[in-house]
């Protein structure tokens, strides 16, 4: 092998593992930034519930699946509320925004973060 090929064979491999550096320092970085989109709007539905609760606990489930009913779908949240017996009264609509577009499956299991399950006890009943 020649001193020409054996360099071009080096700035190829060096080249390849630039480029995997920089894709895997991208899916982190994407990762990362779901991830934190995702936490704060979860927040944001944790403490419009909690103070939806305090407030409308004593109205009933009935005035608060109308208010989530009113109040629609909070960013990436699915919130459903379900009565004593578990029959669901209220479950957020799917998201309209970007309806149609998504990523595609490969790169959405890589920066997707495991899902978080939260519950907020209203009495016999629950939100989320």
């Amino acid at each position: 092998m020649s001193l020409r090929v054996k360099l071009h064979l080096l700035i190829a491999a060096l080249t390849l593992v630039l480029v995997a550096t920089m894709v895997a320092l991208f899916v982190d970085d994407t990762r990362r930034s779901v991830g934190e989109e995702i936490t704060a709007s979860s927040r944001i539905a944790q403490q419009l519930l909690s103070r939806l609760i305090l407030v409308g606990a004593q109205d009933g489930l009935d005035d608060i699946a109308e208010y989530l009913r009113g109040l629609g779908r909070v960013r990436s949240n699915d919130i459903v509320l379900y009565d004593a017996d578990g029959h669901v009264l209220y479950h957020s609509p799917e998201p309209t925004y970007k309806a149609g577009r998504s990523a595609p499956d490969g790169f959405a299991r890589w920066v997707q973060p495991t899902p978080q399950t939260r519950s907020i006890e209203i009495g016999a009943a629950a939100a989320w």
